[in-house]
């Protein structure tokens, strides 16, 4: 599988990290590192793997602006790229509210963190119809977040909760189909019920990662930047 869209959620306000001193203008795609905003480096490796079109979406115009901004300086002519305030639905519901305007498989990205372009093909090579290919990053617990562990060899979804030593935190970029965003209203936009109905169906994969999982709070800004300065400078 080869996919061609990347859904991407731009209106994290970000208000646990500013409330600890973390200043930003917009949302937390704002947030720069190495001088450029994460944003940017989102799209630089949507770029790398062949990503052809781009939906921006977020409930707040200035966010949006933004990122046009961010595209038209630097990716005029990369992506087809389509802009949609949405109605404040939160970002389980996100795909639900875009339906009509991404292509499927599509790739789920919250804007503010992004992966090695390896992560994402292996994403492709591992998904099938039907299934839900979701990030697994390692323990840190400074942050509520869906939780699984792995007992010989199967999920076990823990719940949402601040994850333990051995856990694995689900996050971003997520890979779905028609079917994700088809079941999304019956199981009420709710990841808490999302997670245990691919497990359920044996329709859950997670590719780890070895990059941070996208900030929510203060402790996970000031570990996942050297993190991502070190990869930078790697790859150039």
């Amino acid at each position: 599988m080869n996919t061609k869209c990347c859904l991407i959620a731009v209106g994290g306000t970000g208000h646990r990290l500013r409330k600890d001193g973390i200043k930003f203008p917009y949302s937390k795609s704002s947030l720069e590192v190495s001088g450029k905003p994460m944003l940017y480096w989102l799209l630089d490796t949507l770029e790398k793997v062949d990503i052809e079109k781009v939906v921006m979406t977020s409930e707040r115009k200035d966010s949006l602006d933004f990122a046009k901004r961010v595209v038209d300086n630097h990716f005029k002519n990369s992506f087809n790229t389509v802009y949609n305030l949405d109605s404040g639905f939160g970002s389980s519901g996100l795909a639900y509210q875009n339906k009509n305007l991404i292509d499927f498989p599509c790739f789920f990205e919250a804007g503010h963190s992004f992966q090695n372009p390896e992560h994402y093909r292996k994403m492709n090579k591992e998904y099938k119809e039907g299934c839900l290919i979701a990030s697994g990053f390692p323990s840190k617990g400074f942050a509520l977040r869906y939780t699984v562990k792995n007992e010989r060899g199967k999920i076990i979804y823990v719940g949402k909760k601040f994850s333990s030593i051995g856990e694995i935190e689900v996050g971003s970029p997520k890979l779905f189909g028609r079917d994700f965003v088809e079941i999304l209203p019956n199981l009420g936009y709710d990841f808490d019920r999302v997670i245990p109905h691919y497990i359920r169906n044996d329709k859950l994969k997670i590719i780890s990662s070895a990059m941070p999982l996208e900030v929510d709070v203060k402790k996970e800004w000031e570990e996942a930047v050297p993190k991502y300065k070190k990869f930078l400078l790697n790859c150039r």
